[in-house]
């Protein structure tokens, strides 16, 4: 497991599939569409940072921490924001401050 998510840890799996689980779900797969830098406060340690991912149009996954799965990074997990259809599928976010 990664000790700290940072977004270079994203940036270089644009386009990589995550297996998603969580409480009671059937894994899916979600693909990282977007990994992109947020405006920095002048008080904060790192740059915060957001998370896109793409996953099928059904079952819609529930706002809450769910385990992903990476075959380089590990199991981590995120707490994932359903955003609505988008190119590809259903568009989950995770936003880090």
């Amino acid at each position: 497991m990664l000790q700290q998510l940072e977004l270079d840890n994203f940036t270089q799996h644009l386009g990589d599939s995550f297996r998603c689980t969580g409480a009671g779900e059937e894994p899916i797969d979600l693909k990282l569409s977007e990994a992109k830098g947020l405006t920095k406060p002048p008080s904060a340690e790192r740059t915060p940072f957001s998370l896109i991912f793409v996953g099928p149009e059904a079952p819609l996954l529930e706002q809450q921490i769910h385990t992903l799965h990476h075959h380089k990074m590990g199991e981590f997990s995120l707490f994932l924001v359903p955003l609505g259809p988008g190119p590809g599928g259903l568009q989950y976010e995770a936003v880090f401050t």
